[in-house]
């Protein structure tokens, strides 16, 4: 044994008996008792869970929520405190809970020893708290227990509400509707008074007015043409110019043709036979002269018809380097016609490696003739600002670049004010004077190149220096 103690109970005396195995042996009731204080385990039984107050925005309104389940509260009283106790004899100090407000809270609240819960500010709707508790030897209840209750909205949240308000803003549309119409009803009666007065001399320019709006709707559809029809402008004095030569040579030699006929038929009626042979033979080569140049001003005619035409035409292969040497030309006579003083020293640097490529020639001609014109104006305007040993000069460039092509039109022009160099591919903007340019040129160009050809237009400029544009085309053959 180790020891012995005994212990009165009542009138009975109670001893116990503890061995080394540490089993305790009790004589109670004329019986012995043995065990071991190991096996003894704790309290299987979870707490009680019992709410024990609910109160309402901490008023001094109150209640045991036992056997509520239909607790229904104003917007007002939106700030819920809840009381909650686990009933346990075993150790209830060590009672630990956790809760839950549906649908405010997502996860479960641990709330360790705490026997209460407050919720400020809550909106209408719906709610259910839950709590569960749990015993000092972490015994929990298996089953919550649940507090649902509604906080009711405000009357002018609720349906019937919605309803009215709906009926409300109907009624006033239609009041004013209504007004609106009696009010248009008036107004049309005192307009076809003065209709009927008007009416004679609205249908004397009725017609005038047709033709004013049809003009009108036919501004706005070509616009974007009136800068393809500027550059044709551009285009006629070259074209006079060029088309002047075949015409000139077409002229003489048929009055030469017309000279040796008079010939042949005073030779053939004088039997002089030999002489008409040779006359008909000079003849026959005036007419070949006569041919060619009406080949030639023919041809002139067709590329400006390609020019004026409003529709893309299929891509074709073209010759770039001719092509800027055709179009330089024809901007350059076409400022002449305008100022007869007018010269320039052009310098061109084709790059003969260039092989044909798929372009529009009259799409693209457009580009080029805007850049070149610009050019030509730029030094022409600065020109006339009588700088001492100032020249003008134009330089075309064009390079093979592997897989792309690059032509350079550059101007040794008065130059772009660094402050206006990123509007000057907008629509509309302009540096020229009044009356002078659409503003569209340059814009039509950085789109054309852009999006047709899904190429670059590049800029640089200096002051006092000049300007050039850069296009970069993909080669496409």
């Amino acid at each position: 044994l180790k020891h012995k103690k005994t212990r009165e109970l009542g009138s009975r005396t109670l001893g116990g008996i503890v061995t080394f195995h540490n089993h305790i042996l009790l004589e109670l009731f004329n019986r012995i008792i043995s065990f071991q204080p190991e096996q003894i385990g704790g309290n299987p039984f979870p707490p009680d869970i019992k709410i024990s107050q609910f109160l309402v925005s901490d008023s001094s309104y109150y209640f045991s929520a036992e056997g509520n389940q239909n607790l229904q509260f104003n917007h007002e009283d939106n700030d819920i405190h809840i009381e909650y106790a686990g009933i346990h004899y075993s150790a209830p100090k060590g009672n630990v809970y956790r809760y839950q407000l549906e649908p405010v809270d997502e996860q479960w609240i641990e709330a360790g020893t705490e026997r209460n819960a407050r919720y400020t500010d809550l909106k209408p709707g719906e709610y259910t708290f839950r709590v569960l508790a749990g015993s000092s030897n972490d015994v929990w209840t298996e089953k919550a227990r649940e507090i649902p209750f509604r906080i009711s909205p405000p009357w002018w949240q609720t349906w019937w509400a919605y309803i009215l308000f709906a009926m409300s803003f109907i009624g006033g549309i239609l009041g004013i509707s209504q007004y609106r119409s009696h009010t248009i009803l008036k107004e049309n009666k005192m307009l076809e008074s003065k209709v009927l007065e008007r009416t004679h001399s609205l249908q004397k320019r009725s017609q005038e007015l047709n033709e004013s709006l049809e003009n009108l709707q036919l501004a706005q559809q070509q616009l974007i043409q009136s800068e393809k029809l500027a550059s044709l402008g551009e285009l006629t004095a070259g074209i006079a110019h060029e088309i002047q030569n075949p015409l000139n040579f077409v002229n003489n030699f048929s009055e030469i043709g017309q000279e040796l006929l008079e010939e042949i038929v005073e030779d053939i009626q004088n039997e002089n036979q030999e002489e008409a042979l040779h006359i008909a033979n000079e003849l026959y080569t005036n007419i070949s002269k006569i041919l060619h140049h009406g080949k030639r001003a023919d041809s002139i005619v067709k590329s400006m018809l390609l020019h004026s035409r409003s529709t893309s035409s299929q891509m074709v292969p073209t010759d770039i380097n001719k092509l800027m040497d055709e179009y330089w030309r024809l901007a350059y006579h076409g400022l002449r016609s305008r100022d007869k003083t007018f010269n320039a020293e052009i310098e061109t640097t084709y790059d003969r490696k260039i092989e044909n490529t798929l372009i529009d020639p009259a799409e693209f001609g457009r580009v080029v003739l805007n850049l070149i014109s610009n050019a030509f104006y730029a030094v022409h305007e600065r020109l006339q600002k009588n700088e001492p040993g100032f020249k003008p000069l134009l330089q075309i460039i064009t390079k093979d670049l592997e897989d792309k092509i690059s032509v350079i039109v550059k101007d040794n022009g008065p130059g772009i004010p660094e402050e206006i160099r990123d509007k000057i591919f907008q629509p509309f903007f302009s540096t020229k004077p009044t009356g002078e340019g659409t503003g569209l040129g340059l814009s039509l160009a950085f789109d054309t190149i852009t999006k047709v050809y899904q190429g670059e237009i590049l800029v640089e400029s200096e002051k006092g220096v000049g300007t050039a544009f850069q296009i970069i085309l993909p080669k496409i053959v």
